[in-house]
């Protein structure tokens, strides 16, 4: 960015005059964690500003001291996984939920937009003022309207600086100029916001300039705006689960896998994967046999199975497989059998 420096300069009590200065500044603000995939959003305020001038025979050194503050931060949208239910076929169990609030991300980004207003000199108290020498403005959000895919910002640009005034004397004279005006921000999303979006926006100024003719002055700002679009949502979530009466002694102990259908699979053809009974799937999910066996339309509304192993045919079944694979290799290299 830059450092823009306007200052009122007297010499040898000659008349004043204002000196204009621009210094390009460039800083580097270090995110751990950051990566490409993340919305960037920076700002630099001045914190503090000092002028010095030395004399050095042929003219003066002008020093300037500014302390600036720079701030950056990723913002991110990631999936929530939420654990909705348990299963515990076996046993009772209590369960506690709780609530967990979230913001979904719907849209995020800056830009910079450019203002412009014209206010009678009058208006302002620069009916008689010959010359603006620099001005600085701040803005001040009041609200958010959301139109569709849109935003409309509100607020107020807060102005001040000094011009030259020519008294009823005809004298040369500086004196402060300080005014607000009302601005209002159109911001398009591209994008479709859902009733219960939450917009939310920084807005600050990056420049600012007034001109003056013989009625009124003209602002011309230039705004930097940091936005965030997003849903507020909350899920309920399960905190807390814990059994409440023990096995039945008679009960083999077992395991239990959740399993989420996919489109065109059947219930025989999951028992056929899993080397399960199709009657057994369909009797621990409350499910028809009959009608689930060879319908693969019959899956469509159960969006997860529960496929229970006892302990022994799950060694089994794993035991299976390790010499199924053991075949495979000696059959390929002969010489490491042994």
């Amino acid at each position: 960015g830059e450092l823009i420096v306007t200052a009122i300069i007297t010499t040898d009590g000659g008349e004043p005059f204002a000196i204009k200065k621009t210094v390009p500044f460039d800083e580097t603000v270090s995110i751990e964690g950051g990566n490409e995939n993340m919305q960037p959003s920076a700002d630099a305020y001045l914190t503090s500003l000092t002028v010095n001038a030395v004399d050095r025979g042929e003219g003066s050194v002008i020093t300037v001291n500014a302390i600036s503050d720079f701030t950056a931060k990723m913002a991110y949208n990631s999936e929530v996984s939420i654990i909705k239910d348990a299963y515990l076929k076996n046993a009772k169990t209590e369960e506690v939920y709780s609530d967990y609030s979230y913001k979904e991300l719907v849209k995020s980004g800056n830009a910079e937009l450019s203002f412009k207003k014209s206010i009678p000199r009058v208006e302002i108290g620069a009916e008689n003022v010959k010359e603006i020498l620099g001005v600085t403005a701040d803005a001040r959000q009041s609200g958010v309207a959301i139109r569709g895919g849109a935003c409309t910002i509100m607020g107020e640009l807060m102005f001040s600086g000094v011009a030259c005034q020519i008294n009823e004397n005809s004298e040369l004279r500086y004196i402060p100029l300080k005014f607000s005006a009302p601005y209002e921000l159109n911001v398009n999303l591209n994008c479709h916001l859902p009733e219960d979006t939450v917009f939310e926006a920084a807005v600050s100024v990056a420049d600012a300039a007034l001109y003056i003719d013989s009625v009124d002055a003209s602002c011309e700002v230039l705004l930097k705006l940091i936005y965030r679009a997003y849903i507020p949502k909350t899920v309920k979530r399960l905190s807390e689960c814990s059994q409440v009466d023990a096995l039945a002694e008679d009960e083999d102990e077992a395991s239990v896998t959740v399993y989420y259908p996919e489109a065109g699979e059947t219930l025989f053809s999951i028992a056929k994967a899993f080397r399960k009974s199709p009657s057994d799937i369909a009797r621990d999910n409350n499910l028809d046999i009959a009608v689930s066996a060879d319908s693969s339309s019959a899956l469509l509304s159960v969006k997860k199975l529960m496929i229970k192993f006892s302990i022994i045919s799950f060694h089994l079944f794993t035991r299976y497989r390790y010499f199924a694979l053991s075949k495979c290799v000696n059959q390929l290299i002969p010489s490491c059998t042994e």
